[in-house]
């Protein structure tokens, strides 16, 4: 179901094979997700077809994927308020999909007003209910979350053990790096913190020559979950 960054002619051609998923079954979850992450794509005419197709906002019980999907739409554009309230929604048609469960914890730590206790609470639910075979494809995600719980909470050494597992599954992730650096500071442990500075800076100058050597990238079509905002899927 993910399309992180795809161009206008792909997004175009899924759009046609989704067109006719909802032509022999309207009830298909999946099919109206991916519509709805399209209505948000910075292609307003394919994005306009996608409405015309199906409207998640014209459907109030929709499934929870699709709900879902409108939290982290609202997340990417810091609208917390409504992130709070679609993944809230979501959680009571699924209350232990943990994909949903790690979107709500991550949000109550981006909201205006914090709530880093529950946020502790639902990802290690979402810890919980993932099952084992799905732990390694989410574990890097939740583990950053909860960390960031932690780091709001002050409990900076819980908070650093769950960035360096949480790196170890996405050694590219300069966020994660980052936070691993505050993390040894807010420890007293200056020399560790230096090292992982090296780390980061060397990352950072890794990926900047990656970058470089890329061709110029063709027009893309807006946020993805994945935050990774917090999209697994």
């Amino acid at each position: 179901i993910s399309f992180p960054g795809e161009d206008y002619a792909a997004v175009k051609r899924r759009l046609g094979f989704l067109k006719l998923a909802m032509k022999y079954d309207l009830e298909n979850a999946d099919a109206q997700r991916s519509l709805t992450r399209i209505a948000y794509m910075e292609f307003p005419d394919l994005a306009q077809e996608s409405l015309k197709i199906y409207s998640a906002l014209d459907h109030p019980d929709a499934p929870a994927v699709v709900i879902n999907e409108l939290g982290i739409q609202a997340l990417s554009r810091s609208r917390y308020e409504d992130a709070l309230r679609y993944f809230t929604a979501a959680k009571r048609k699924a209350e232990k999909n943990p994909e949903i469960l790690n979107n709500l914890a991550y949000t109550h730590l981006k909201a205006d007003t914090p709530n880093p206790k529950l946020a502790l609470t639902l990802i290690d639910d979402a810890l919980r209910f993932t099952p084992p075979a799905a732990l390694e494809k989410y574990r890097s995600n939740f583990l950053d979350t909860r960390a960031r719980a932690y780091m709001q909470l002050k409990q900076s050494s819980s908070a650093s053990a769950d960035l360096t597992r949480a790196w170890s599954d996405r050694k590219d992730n300069l966020e994660i790096m980052e936070a691993i650096v505050e993390c040894y500071y807010a420890n007293d442990m200056a020399s560790t913190a230096a090292t992982w500075e090296q780390k980061l800076e060397a990352e950072k100058k890794r990926q900047e020559a990656e970058r470089l050597d890329k061709p110029a990238a063709q027009p893309r079509g807006g946020a993805d979950s994945t935050i990774e905002l917090r999209r697994n899927n």
